[in-house]
Parts: structure tokens; sequence; C-alpha cells
């Protein structure tokens, strides 16, 4: 399989990583507790900590863009086999979206085929308000990892571009970048185009578009 025809497939099945930090606690000579390498600790008392994680936790502006997505939708899958000049594969889904944890998220299920094999996947899309950008998360069960991707929207507040970190299992690539646009057409329909931006010229690889039922 070409690399790009290894993109193409991987638009729909990419895997990204979900990174951890973990803080390892050492004493120094005065018995004082210090995150290593050579770093105090955060300083804060009890209602300060409190109120730094209630202000993290709110339901804020932004969330207000996971809302129209909302509903049951009609889809179209197309992909561009042969180069974005040559004639897109296409295939028909539904989707759902529903809002869940209070509004902080919408979690999309979708439902399709791919390569003549049932397609299922399983979307996240929130607002970090500690990082101030959209975070999205992807698994499906045509692979075994979770792909991630962090954006924001621009100055309209229709269109949302996002970079994802994805592995390549037939080319052996780890954490490639991808770029992933949201874009509302209008109020009932939006597109989830994949665009690959590594190999000279950017160009589409993937595009879903979503259509509003009823």
């Amino acid at each position: 399989m070409t690399l790009r025809k290894s993109v193409l497939a991987h638009a729909i099945v990419a895997a990204g990583t979900i990174g951890a930090v973990t803080f390892a606690m050492q004493a120094d000579s005065e018995g004082a507790k210090r995150f290593a390498p050579e770093r105090d600790m955060p300083q804060m008392n009890m209602q300060e900590a409190m109120q730094a994680w209630q202000e993290s936790m709110k339901l804020t502006k932004p969330h207000g863009y996971l809302k129209p997505f909302v509903g049951q939708w009609d889809t179209t899958m197309s992909i561009w086999m042969e180069g974005p000049d040559g004639p897109a594969m296409e295939t028909a889904g539904t989707a759902e979206f529903k809002l869940v944890l209070g509004g902080r998220f919408a979690r999309q299920t979708y439902t399709s085929s791919f390569m003549g094999q049932p397609y299922e996947g399983i979307g996240y899309t929130g607002y970090d308000n500690l990082r101030k950008q959209f975070t999205s998360t992807w698994i499906s069960n045509m692979g075994t990892a979770i792909m991630s991707m962090k954006g924001n929207l621009d100055p309209t507040g229709r269109v949302m571009t996002q970079i994802g970190m994805m592995d390549e299992p037939m080319t052996g690539e780890w954490d490639k970048a991808v770029q992933w646009v949201t874009t509302w057409v209008d109020d009932d329909t939006f597109t989830f185009t994949a665009i690959e931006i590594l190999y000279g010229e950017p160009f589409k690889v993937f595009e879903m578009e979503y259509r509003r039922k009823g």
C-alpha cells in the first residue's frame, strides 16, 4: 500500500496517544517534600486549591459550541483514494450526538461501513478550561488505540481547526501530525475534514458531511 493510501485509510481508523505526567516526590535534607528534580511544591492552602478546582470545572462560553451538534445525523464519508484530483469513494452512515457529564462534552456514536466491513466509532469533544482549547478523542472497532486532537475556533466561531497525533502501522510512523477541520456550513450541515500536512502541499484525504435528520 502506498503512503498516501495508508494516510487515507487511517483518516478513519487513526490512533493517537494520550500522555500522562507523573510527579516523583522526594525529601530534601530537612524532610521537606519536593517535586523532582529540585523543584518546590506549589504553596496553596486548601481554600485556594478548591477555588482553583471549581474554576477549572465550570461550564464556560466555549462549551456552548457543543450544543448545536446534539441530535441525529445522516452522513456521507468521502475518501480520495487517488489523490485530491481523483474521484472520491463515498459511503453513507448515521451519527448521533449527545451532551454528557453536565454538558462538558459532546459524545458522538457513528455507524457505517468501510472497505465492506461494518464500522463503529465513538468520539468525544470538549473544551479544556485550563488549556483554553478544544480537545477531541476518537476510538473505533477498526483499531485498538485512541486518537486525540487539540485546537481552537476561528474568529467566526464556525470553523474549528485541530492537530491530531496519529500512528501509521502500515508505514511505521508514530505521532504523525494531521490537521482536522470541523466547519459549520449552515445550522443543519457541517463537515469534518482530514488534511495531510507533512508531505509537500497540504491536501484533503477524507471528509465527512453531516446533515441533520428531520
